[in-house]
Formats: structure tokens, sequence, C-alpha cells
């Protein structure tokens, strides 16, 4: 029996407080209409494990916990790629739990299966890779999935630049236009086209 909020424990946190909850409003919307109980339950499972591991971490520039942006990145999926791949979604929600948290790829795998973790695996940044070998390692896989759960990440960190300072807009743009958008290209059309739109908007 599905409970009447999806995700009570976010809306109890900090996310009410600095008006963030609509992005968690309308992936509970999104979920609600495009995936059955057994799915809904995998996401909001997913969303659970993202705001405890990234509790206390914010986004730059933008004042707002850091959950904020995989919620909105699965929004992204959901919305407007029209994604109902649940390993997709999942992944999108905990695509920088491994990087950015104490968290195991392994564990992810036994709580949302080898797909999952996958997917995890190649959207999480190595130490010991540079930031053109990782995007190579992404756009050379021949796994369309995680190119697109990587422009999705993108295109939300290019929508977010409006809160960033002006020297970290220029580099992160140029960076993206130079190094991102070549690797992009023919992966998604809609995708491509959008994040091409954001660095027009700034360059």
């Amino acid at each position: 029996m599905m409970t009447k909020e999806l995700f009570p424990k976010i809306e109890r946190g900090k996310d009410m407080e600095t008006g963030n909850i609509k992005e968690f409003r309308l992936l509970e919307k999104l979920i609600k209409k495009n995936f059955e109980t057994e799915d809904i339950e995998k996401i909001k499972q997913a969303l659970d494990l993202a705001e405890i591991q990234h509790k206390g971490q914010e986004r730059k520039y933008e004042n707002a916990p850091y959950i904020v942006h995989p919620a909105r990145v699965a929004n992204i999926l959901i919305e407007e790629l029209k994604i109902k791949n649940v390993d997709s979604v999942v992944a999108g929600l905990l695509h920088d739990v491994v990087e950015d948290c104490d968290y195991s790829l392994e564990k992810i795998g036994e709580e949302f299966g080898q797909n999952t973790q996958k997917l995890v695996d190649y959207l999480s940044h190595r130490k010991s890779e540079s930031d053109n070998e990782y995007l190579d390692r992404i756009f050379n896989s021949g796994n369309s999935g995680v190119k697109i759960l990587k422009m999705s990440d993108r295109l939300d960190n290019l929508r977010s630049l409006k809160y960033a300072s002006e020297e970290f807009k220029i580099r992160y743009l140029k960076e993206s236009q130079k190094d991102f958008l070549p690797r992009a290209k023919g992966v998604n059309e809609y995708l491509y086209s959008e994040i091409k739109k954001e660095i027009n908007r700034y360059l």
C-alpha cells in the first residue's frame, strides 16, 4: 500500500525551508504518473538514500541542499526525455553518491541491482582520472543510457550557472563548449540542443 506522501523525510528537511520542495513535488507527480508501485518504491528508496548521503552538502553558489540537483536530474529524465526506465531514474538520483559520499558501488548493487550499479560506476569520477579521461570513458562506453544521464547532469549544472560567480561560470561554460559538446553530439538531439542553448546564453 502506498503512503499518502512519497517523500515525507525530504519535506521535513531543509528543502522545505529553502523553497526547493517544488522539485520533489514535481518528482512525486511524475513518478506517480509514469511508474508502477514497485518502481515507485525503488525510486523512493533511492531518493531517501541520496538525501541521507548528501546531508549537509550544498550546491555551489545556489545556497541549496545538494539533494536538489539529483532530483532535478531525475525530473529532466522523466519530464523532458519521457524516460520510463526505473534503473536510469534511480541512477540519476544516486549519480554522485559514490563520488561525493562514503558509499560503495557494491552497496548500490546489493540494494538496487547490477544495472544501476553499472550506471553509477560510469558516472563516478575516479580520483586517478583527468576530466577528459572521465568524459572519454563515458562517451566511448557504447552505453547510450549512461551518456544520456551524463548529459542530463550537465544540463542541470548549466541551468544553475545563474547563481555562480562570473569566474566559475566562464570557466565551466568554456569547458562545456570545448570538451563536452563535441563528445555529446549525436547522442540525444534534445539534450544536445538544450546544452548548447545554455552555453550560448552566456558566451
